[in-house]
């Protein structure tokens, strides 16, 4: 159930940055805009919660994958930096060349790496957000 509540919160999270960020890059649009935009991003976050549980289960055995499930500071400076990224990444200059369709004109804006890699970061934090154990088990925590 816990496992649910953080993969939900994921998926809610992602779809809101998807929102957010297509807004902001293309401005708002109107009424299509109200409609589209949560579709579009609820199945663009699915998409990435659902690589980053494929992740997570192939990490999870591994070294990282137990330090990982340690300490939940882990995932919080995670979730933090890449947030730090996707705010501020193009003013420290992870930026790419792109060109408006309208105008002809370049502009230069968030790299897709950088923008893709904060965003699939900043859900697999989430997803894989360390809850701790049931209360009263062997070694659980209160």
């Amino acid at each position: 159930m816990r496992r649910l509540l953080t993969v939900t919160a994921a998926w809610l999270l992602g779809a809101g940055v998807y929102v957010a960020a297509a807004i902001g890059w293309n401005g708002y649009d109107g009424f299509p805009d109200t409609i589209l935009l949560p579709a579009c991003g609820a199945v663009v976050s699915a998409a990435f919660v659902g690589g980053g549980l494929l992740a997570g289960r192939a990490l999870r055995r591994t070294p990282l994958g137990r330090a990982w499930q340690s300490r939940s500071a882990w995932a919080a400076v995670a979730a933090v930096g890449s947030v730090a990224v996707l705010v501020f990444g193009s003013a420290v200059g992870l930026t790419g060349e792109y060109t408006d369709p309208d105008t002809g004109e370049p502009f230069r804006a968030l790299h897709p790496a950088a923008a893709l890699g904060g965003y699939a970061l900043l859900l697999f934090a989430v997803a894989h957000w360390p809850l701790g154990r049931l209360t009263g088990a062997p070694g659980a925590v209160s």
